[in-house]
Order: C-alpha cells, then structure tokens, then sequence
C-alpha cells in the first residue's frame, strides 16, 4: 500500500509551517517515527511526502530526510513556478535526491492567474521534460485551469490534490461535481482520494461523505486515483486508520475489482511517480 500523500515537519528544521501556526491541533512535531507508528495498522509500505509550505529551505531537508529511509518513495516539493530560475531549482533537487519527483502549488490559497503566465508556463515545460510531475490544490471554482495548462503543456503529467476541495462541510455537491466530471472527462489528470474527512469537521460520517466518493469514483477510472491521508492533517477528523476504514466502506457500493483496489492503494500512486527520465 502506498500513500500517496503525507506531511512531516519538525520545529528544529527552522522553517515555518504555517498550518501548524495557525492550528493548535497540528501545533507540534509530526516524524517519521510516529508515521510508521500509525501507518502500520493500514498496511502502509510506501508514502509520497509532499511539501506543507512555500518555503524555500522545505524541500532541500526533505530530500535530505528522505534519501535514506525506505518508507518514503518520493518527495514533491515547493519552487516558485514564476521565478525564471526555477530550472536551476529543479536541477539542484534532482541532484540532491533522485526521490524528487516533482513540485506541487496550492492556489486554492490564491489566485491561479500566475500559473498560465509565459514565465509559468516555459517553466511547466522544463517540469515535464525532465520526467517530472505537478501536483495541483485547486478550489472547485478552479478547476478548469487543468484543462488550460494540458492544452498548453501536453506532456506534463498532474495529480489532483484531495479531490479538488468540495464543500464537504456544507453538504454541497454542485457545482463542485459538474466541474469534477469535466475535469476527468476533458483531461488526463490523476486525482487523489483524500482531505474529504477533515474539510467535513469532527461531526463527519461515511455516509455525509458518500456522495462526494460516488462523484469521484463514477468520474474517475480506478488507474487514475490514488488513496490518500493527508496525515498529519486528517488528524483533525479522523486517526489515521479511521479515514482508510471509512474509504473502504464508501467504495463498496462501486463494487471496486480487487484490480481496482490495487490501482486505488498503490498503484496509481507508484505509477504516477515512478521515474520516467527526461527527454
């Protein structure tokens, strides 16, 4: 079983992890130590680690971090996609650590304009001739910048960060769903199966999620999703295993092919961020 999305961050590290500032819930060190601690009851044999901040000095230490420890099978780290050097960037990663596998941006924190300007976009393009992977937190009412950046980018491979953010607090299933299907139907884009738990609250239930995994799971084939915790912070609403518990329940009623459920608890994942070299 591969995770294909996990935080680690350490106060010693002297970078500032803004969630944890502003959460009291995730207001302390979160280790390798205690990801295996809780990763163990689910099985867990892999993890994609992903960047939790837009500083610079995050990636060089989990590159740093990870290049020795089996457990974590690639690290997507933060560079400015508006910084003329970030080539430079993603070759120096490269040369730190051969488990970097690509970088993530979060404008659902944002405006999404400055990822399709010519510096973002020249810069995309080094991304996917390098083998390498964009991982995207949009909000619902971005959704289609997916489509923009595949038409101007054809080769770069995306992942779909926590199911594109739906409402799961509110119950709101549109226009969240009818942007999801596009999504899926008009591009190649992987989508990961996380974050549904604690965007809910501490009042969440499989069943108030359900209709947010029946979207997903009827717009996605299973080759194109990928399970995720997002541990540390699913903490906030669920243990580790009490998310990985509910999701297996929540795709009973889809019937998932024991194919299906490989592809959804590893394979995806692997696939996805397996090294493909440049070109």
């Amino acid at each position: 079983m591969l995770d294909s999305h996990i935080h680690l961050w350490r106060a010693a590290d002297g970078y500032d992890v803004w969630i944890r500032r502003k959460i009291a819930g995730l207001d302390h060190d979160f280790t390798l130590a205690a990801l295996r601690a809780v990763g163990a009851a689910a099985g867990v044999s892999g993890v994609v680690l992903v960047h939790a901040t837009e500083e610079a000095a995050e990636t060089p230490c989990l590159l740093r971090l990870a290049q020795d420890e089996p457990l974590i099978e690639a690290v997507i780290g933060w560079a400015d996609p508006t910084d003329p050097a970030m080539p430079h960037q993603l070759d120096a990663f490269m040369r730190l650590s051969g488990k970097f596998r690509g970088l993530r941006v979060m404008p659902a924190f944002g405006d999404a304009t400055p990822l399709l300007g010519p510096v973002a976009l020249a810069n995309w393009r080094e991304l996917a001739a390098r083998g390498l992977t964009l991982d995207l937190l949009l909000a619902p009412a971005q959704l289609r910048l997916v489509m923009r950046l595949q038409d101007q980018v054809p080769r770069l491979r995306m992942m779909l960060n926590h199911c594109g953010r739906p409402l799961t607090a509110t119950g709101e299933v549109e226009p969240w769903a009818t942007a999801l299907r596009a999504v899926a139907r008009e591009s190649n884009i992987c989508c990961k199966l996380s974050s549904l738990a604690e965007r809910a609250g501490m009042d969440w239930s499989p069943a108030r999620l359900q209709p947010y995994v029946d979207v997903v799971m009827e717009a996605f084939p299973a080759g194109r999703l990928a399970f995720g915790s997002n541990w540390p912070v699913v903490n906030l609403a669920a243990s580790y295993g009490g998310w990985w518990q509910a999701l297996q329940a929540m795709l009973v009623p889809h019937a998932p092919s024991p194919e299906a459920r490989a592809a959804i608890f590893g394979g995806t994942a692997a696939q996805f961020y397996v090294p493909v070299g440049g070109a």
